[in-house]
């Protein structure tokens, strides 16, 4: 989602400044908003990833789960980038799945 957000302001700033720079206050403002609200989104998404990734691993360290594990039960990522999501690191962030029984937008 945020691809495609960030993929229209890229659009509308080739529209907007290859207008041979005639824009309007109107015109630098409405850009300025939708920047502002690409980051603010931006950062939300973080945010949101960051917790779930904290919960999953608060839950397979109960478990006692490892990387390797969680390989074997999702089999979409590899060992080295589910360590990458570890909360110590968060260098990886994985898709959120889209399947009903893997929605954790409710846990807290």
């Amino acid at each position: 989602m945020i691809q495609m957000y960030m993929g229209l302001m890229v659009a509308v700033s080739v529209v907007f400044f290859s207008q041979s720079f005639s824009l309007s206050l109107v015109d630098i403002d409405i850009y300025l908003i939708c920047l502002i609200s690409a980051w603010i989104f931006g950062q939300r998404l973080q945010r949101d990833n960051k917790r779930l990734l904290t919960i999953m691993w608060t839950l397979a360290d109960e478990m006692g789960y490892t990387a390797a594990d969680l390989k074997r039960l999702s089999g979409k990522y590899g060992e080295v980038d589910l360590t990458l999501t570890r909360p110590e690191r968060m260098a990886f962030f994985p898709r959120r799945s889209r399947h009903p029984g893997c929605n954790m937008q409710n846990a807290n």
